[in-house]
């Protein structure tokens, strides 16, 4: 007993104060981490006329997060990419945007694109199987899986589409190309039967980008 302190609660409290200790240091980790990225350079420029084209589909759902390849644990902290939101997809001929409610849009250039991909986990959120959609792509001197998880099948189907038709016309190939390169029944891989199915896109909707709305007259 520490000056006539009841034993239970002198533990209580040196046991909040070691939770304490604990979760400061890992806010600091956390906050150095997301200045570093951010201060290794700006996300890639969005074109400045994607209100006045017309997407290859254009998707809702729920944008999971950005992480390290091989590692879905492992998050992109630096512009928010790590943090969960809902999202609007676009999807058009040299890129992907992520319209991403809360925070800065990400785009995604067509030469940046290595792949695409599904999984059942990303850190933070779980689904079903193949229910996240991954888009492999390289951001600056990492490689990284960007994962949508869409409000319908029909628009996981649309999101795959237009997934394989940027890559078919980038690559100039018949069939879009596969992220990580194996199986789908882990996370960060891919779906072998993903295959492209032209520019027809079930479940894609009218959406406009909200920070990009095409000015009327």
């Amino acid at each position: 007993m520490v000056f006539g302190m009841d034993p239970k609660i002198f533990t209580a409290i040196i046991s909040a104060a070691f939770v304490l200790v604990v979760f400061t240091l890992m806010a600091r980790s956390w906050f150095r981490r997301t200045r570093r990225q951010e201060a290794d350079g700006a996300l890639p420029p969005l074109p400045a006329d994607l209100s006045e084209r017309e997407p290859l589909a254009a998707v809702e759902g729920m944008y999971v997060a950005t992480c390290l390849r091989g590692n879905h644990f492992d998050r992109v902290m630096g512009h928010g990419l790590g943090l969960r939101t809902s999202a609007r997809t676009f999807v058009y001929d040299d890129g992907v945007l992520y319209d991403r409610d809360g925070a800065e849009p990400l785009w995604v250039p067509a030469e940046s694109v290595q792949g695409h991909g599904t999984t059942s986990g990303m850190v933070g959120k779980f689904v079903e199987r193949d229910g996240i959609v991954l888009l492999g792509w390289r951001l600056r001197d990492q490689e990284v899986d960007t994962g949508m998880r869409t409000k319908s099948r029909d628009g996981k189907a649309a999101l795959i589409a237009a997934f394989d038709h940027l890559l078919a016309q980038r690559d100039g190939s018949a069939d879009g190309q596969t992220a990580t390169g194996s199986d789908s029944t882990n996370p960060g891989t891919t779906n072998p039967e993903t295959k492209n199915t032209g520019t027809t896109n079930p479940g894609a909707t009218h959406l406009e980008p909200t920070g990009h709305t095409k000015e009327t007259p």
